[in-house]
């Protein structure tokens, strides 16, 4: 696509980036509102205007504001945290291969979040709820092997 002539993606990720800052200085403690982002994006003759910056955090920054991206980098530490845990306290078993594939999707979906992601991203979301019910999946996993 970069070679095709007439493609103006990385112009338009620019423009929108700097929309995006702009947006989040303009209204830093709510934000514009989710979804907000399109009504906002550049406009480039016979090109649809982007729905989100492709970025998460610039898109949480925006429409959000500070609330919202706090909030979010919360849930993104508090992810790692129990993930960093729960490698220590099951270093030595089987599940340990188990807890390191969810840290490396979490990685993963949040890096990929970061160049091409919006705030509807399931994924990213899933990889969340997954870190903090896998310490009862271990242990409910755990309990029915030892009745057999």
């Amino acid at each position: 696509a970069i070679l095709h002539p007439g493609y103006y993606g990385q112009i338009e990720r620019v423009a929108n980036t700097k929309i995006a800052i702009q947006a989040f200085f303009d209204n830093p403690l709510l934000g514009t509102g989710m979804g907000s982002f399109s009504e906002l994006s550049a406009q480039f003759s016979g090109i649809e205007r982007m729905m989100y910056p492709h970025n998460i955090l610039l898109e949480l920054a925006s429409e959000t504001g500070i609330s919202g991206l706090l909030f979010f980098l919360f849930m993104l530490c508090a992810s790692f945290k129990k993930l960093l845990m729960l490698k220590r306290k099951y270093r030595n078993t089987p599940y340990f291969p188990l807890i390191n594939l969810v840290f490396g999707l979490l990685v993963f979906t949040f890096l990929t979040s970061l160049t091409g992601g919006n705030i509807h991203n399931p994924l990213l979301f899933v990889w969340f709820g997954t870190v903090f019910i896998l310490e009862s999946l271990i242990s409910k996993s755990k309990t029915s092997l030892s009745e057999n």
